[in-house]
């Protein structure tokens, strides 16, 4: 029987049986060895709109969700019966790369940004501790409730565990306008003042690093029963290793700064003006995180790593 929604990757042959698309399927390899070389999903998505790439409903718009989607889906692994593009082992260490990306780049590991109760919901964190901020009432009347943001561990145990005040949500509301404006006015100055947070790395280096690991690895096969030895050279290959890591988080973190700025400047030509009213989805969509200082300040951080600072204490 025709399968009519396949992956991307596979086809129907004459007689309905799923196969793999010599083409497409070559592509899915591509994918997941540049997701194993440290490339983002935002990089792979642009790299395969550059190739002209068709996806699997025929369109070149790809984006890091139908990047994402491909590097979740086991079927590639050969499993429900699907023909086998690449091996488990390969699928399992591109996962194990990218739930340590999560990992890295989110603050609150919880909280899935389109799953979020409210737009500020992960997004603050307190300055004095370091937890994130959760939701409370101030006020209530028959016509009217206030909330704010406290500090989930004053919220908990009491001011015992953390003195950090509460943020009203409006005034948050308002200095994200204000923030929001005052980027979009100034955004070639702080672009021009902000230094990628990621030291450069090349992919020589790693190619360096792969040879130097491959040699150990040859030493060890053709090494006589001497322990002492082998646990040397494993030794070296567990450092080494490590080094090639750190070189592909450099590389994937140059992707993801570059990428993250070109995704802010487009949400920023969106407007012709700063939006009057606070947007949750909009604020969800360009600031990383904001931390609550006691001292009456508030410090908005964007994805791409842009500071800006604003006081709350006189509102």
């Amino acid at each position: 029987m025709i399968c009519r929604h396949l992956p991307f990757g596979y086809a129907n042959n004459d007689a309905g049986v799923v196969v793999i698309d010599a083409e497409k399927g070559a592509y899915v390899r591509k994918i997941f060895e540049m997701a194993l070389q440290g490339l983002s999903q935002y990089r792979i998505a642009a790299l395969l709109m550059e190739e002209g790439i068709r996806t699997s409903t025929g369109k070149t718009n790809w984006n890091d969700s139908t990047v994402r989607f491909i590097l979740m889906n086991k079927k590639y692994t050969g499993e429900e019966n699907f023909p086998t593009i690449i091996s488990k082992d390969m699928f399992e260490k591109v996962t194990k790369i990218r739930s340590e990306r999560h990992s890295y780049y989110n603050i609150d590991r919880n909280i899935n940004i389109n799953k979020a109760l409210y737009p500020f919901s992960g997004k603050i964190i307190c300055g004095l501790c370091g937890s994130i901020l959760t939701r409370v009432l101030k006020h209530s009347s028959k016509t009217n409730r206030k909330y704010g943001w406290k500090c989930s561990r004053y919220v908990e145990n009491g001011k015992v565990n953390c003195r950090s005040n509460t943020l009203d949500e409006s005034i948050v509301e308002a200095m994200f306008v204000e923030a929001f404006s005052e980027l979009k006015k100034y955004f070639n100055k702080y672009i021009k003042n902000l230094e990628n947070p990621f030291k450069q790395a090349s992919n020589e280096e790693i190619t360096r690093l792969d040879k130097e690991i491959q040699e150990m690895i040859d030493q060890l096969e053709n090494l006589p029963q001497d322990k002492s030895h082998s646990m040397a050279i494993e030794e070296n290959v567990r450092k080494l290793l490590k080094q090639r890591a750190e070189e592909v988080w450099k590389v994937s973190g140059i992707d993801d700064f570059e990428a993250r700025n070109i995704k802010l400047k487009n949400e920023l030509m969106k407007y012709k003006k700063a939006p009057p009213e606070f947007n949750g989805e909009l604020f969800r969509k360009v600031v990383d995180h904001i931390t609550l200082l006691n001292q009456g300040r508030v410090v908005f951080q964007f994805i791409n790593g842009i500071v800006i600072e604003k006081d709350y204490g006189k509102r």
